[in-house]
């Protein structure tokens, strides 16, 4: 069986890299009051609370347990101090305490504007701080006084953080378009070419090895592509390959998902 190999005419590409943004708003003066009119929505879903939402500072607070077991993180309260801490669905930690403006996310300090309260009985949180250390996106609707959390990877971002740091040999994923089919690469392991353009308007060529997984026959421009596999930098933009098994054991398991169905 032949070897992966970097295709010989690799082009094209993307960039990537994460990290948590917490964004702290600054507002004082206000009285804390419930506002039933204030809604949440995460990924379009409107968020089911036991209590309606608390204004206080100018900041949106919502029943802790809700908010953390809502964006999928596991959490543990501990009564007698009074302190909360909570898994996220990809690992990191969050630890607040009733009263206490000094949250740890990831073990590292971040002083909390609006710290978490006890209101009716039920522990209440700000929802900002929550939802962005779980790791989404928060905005407003003025409009319709409505919180809008985003809970999808930032895999655009993260594929640009890479391109531009010029980063190579790191598994990225993603999704994107196929702008253009390009004739096979069959000098030495026999790849797949096409170009992917991503929301963000950035283009990846991937190179999928068809000697160790199975070709997307029927490929064409316009068809919707989700990737993982190995990023490469060039300063065209980037590589993805290795979107299949490795038969070595060496590199991690790549993926193309097209149509409804796995090429690995």
């Amino acid at each position: 069986m032949a070897r992966h190999q970097a295709p010989k005419n690799a082009v094209l590409g993307s960039a990537a890299a994460g990290g948590l943004a917490l964004f702290l708003a600054l507002s004082r003066g206000c009285p804390a009051f419930a506002d039933a009119a204030v809604s949440v929505k995460i990924d379009g879903q409107p968020l089911t609370v036991s209590a309606a939402p608390v204004i206080k500072d100018g900041r949106t607070l919502v029943p802790m347990r809700d908010i953390f077991e809502a964006l999928g993180a596991t959490l543990l309260w501990d009564d007698a101090t009074k302190t909360a801490a909570a898994v996220s669905k990809d690992g990191g930690t969050v630890k607040v305490a009733i009263g206490d403006k000094n949250a740890y996310v990831n073990g590292a300090a971040v002083e909390v504007e609006a710290p978490p309260e006890i209101i009716g009985g039920r522990a209440f949180v700000p929802l900002r701080f929550v939802a962005a250390a779980c790791g989404a996106r928060v905005s407003w609707d003025a409009a319709s006084k409505t919180v809008l959390i985003d809970t999808s990877e930032d895999t655009d971002g993260e594929l640009k953080k890479l391109f531009d740091a010029k980063i190579s040999d790191v598994p990225a994923r993603g999704k994107g378009t196929v702008a253009r089919v390009l004739p096979d690469d069959d000098d030495g392991a026999r790849h797949q070419r096409f170009i992917i353009k991503l929301e963000s308007g950035q283009t990846l060529l991937a190179a999928h090895n068809i000697d160790i997984a199975p070709r997307l026959d029927g490929l064409k421009a316009g068809d919707e592509v989700e990737f993982s596999g190995e990023y490469v930098y060039n300063q065209e933009g980037g590589v993805i390959h290795w979107t299949h098994r490795d038969p070595d054991g060496n590199h991690a398991g790549g993926w193309l998902k097209w149509n409804g169905k796995t090429y690995d």
